[in-house]
């Protein structure tokens, strides 16, 4: 079966057009966060793909953008117009299964988010499960997303139980601070004077960046080969990073069946030295951010299955 997935981002459009395993790709700058643009932008690119539209028999929309289901659905509905395709949207019941426990923090006013690359994290796990030649909905897997933040899951039976929230939780990255020490959070807060300022202090000047000067993990990495500081600042990125995914091993109870790392910044070699803090646990390295790669996943399962479809083609 072959159908185009459609996945929105915040400056970017991300697509794929064909199957599960052959899939002809492409990613475009977005400047407007509008159905109609979106939609005149992956129209065009399906003509610079050189993809015969009379092939495609679906489209599968979504997003990790927070509250961009009503934006996905308006896309859909034209989708289906203009292409005279049936159009699903993915939403995060087909991917995700928070447990209850896993929303609450210390303070009952505030819950925690667990909003970042679901998308991604899913689709890292479902290529551990088929390497590791587990069924379709078997496997229990934690994974680590390295990007600008760092975002840790843990998926059990096909789908996503706890996930940690970017900027919010965890070790720094290569612009993000991580978690913070809450009082001197707040002092500097005071200190800076304006939100916007403190938000991009932790957000984009921080982490490595805010350390070595760089850019990216495997600059990170390769200056800690030439500089004391350098490496042990990396050294300590792979130790908190190590305390993360522990952490949500114990989601799984102890029983997972591989630590899996993905993401933008993930280098092809994966992390040195994480594996001396994992135990001998199996390690999985798919760099590269394949949210794209989900939707289109999820999209041809929905459409072979017709599970949950709806008269107007939602799901």
């Amino acid at each position: 079966m072959s159908i185009l997935a459609v996945v929105p981002q915040a400056a970017s459009l991300k697509l794929a057009v064909g199957s599960e395993h052959d899939a002809r790709l492409s990613e475009l700058p977005l400047s407007d966060l509008t159905p109609q643009h979106v939609f005149q932008l992956t129209t065009a690119a399906l003509d610079a793909l050189s993809f015969p539209k009379p092939l495609l028999q679906a489209v599968a929309l979504g997003s990790d953008l927070p509250a961009c289901r009503g934006f996905l659905q308006e896309l859909a509905q034209l989708f289906r117009v203009g292409l005279g395709l049936p159009a699903v949207v993915i939403s995060k019941e087909h991917y995700t299964e928070f447990l209850a426990e896993s929303r609450l923090t210390g303070f009952s006013a505030f819950q925690r988010a667990q909003q970042g690359p679901a998308l991604a994290v899913w689709h890292a796990a479902e290529r551990a499960r088929e390497e590791l030649a587990f069924p379709v909905g078997e496997g229990r897997f934690v994974v680590a997303y390295i990007g600008d933040a760092v975002v840790t899951g843990a998926v059990q039976g096909g789908k996503i139980i706890d996930l940690s929230t970017p900027y919010d939780e965890g070790p720094f990255s290569v612009t993000t601070s991580g978690s913070l020490p809450f009082a001197q959070l707040l002092a500097f807060c005071q200190d800076v004077g304006s939100r916007e300022e403190a938000i991009r202090e932790v957000t984009e000047r921080s982490g490595f960046r805010g350390y070595l000067g760089v850019g990216s993990l495997a600059e990170a990495d390769a200056l800690a080969w030439t500089k004391h500081e350098a490496d042990w600042i990396y050294t300590a990125f792979v130790y908190q990073l190590a305390k993360e995914i522990c952490a949500y091993a114990a989601v799984l109870r102890g029983k997972h069946d591989a630590v899996v790392l993905t993401g933008p910044y993930l280098t092809p070699n994966g992390l040195r030295g994480l594996s001396a803090y994992l135990g001998g646990a199996a390690i999985l390295n798919y760099p590269g951010d394949h949210s794209v790669h989900a939707v289109l996943r999820l999209g041809q399962r929905l459409m072979e299955s017709g599970k949950e479809l709806e008269v107007n083609g939602i799901y």
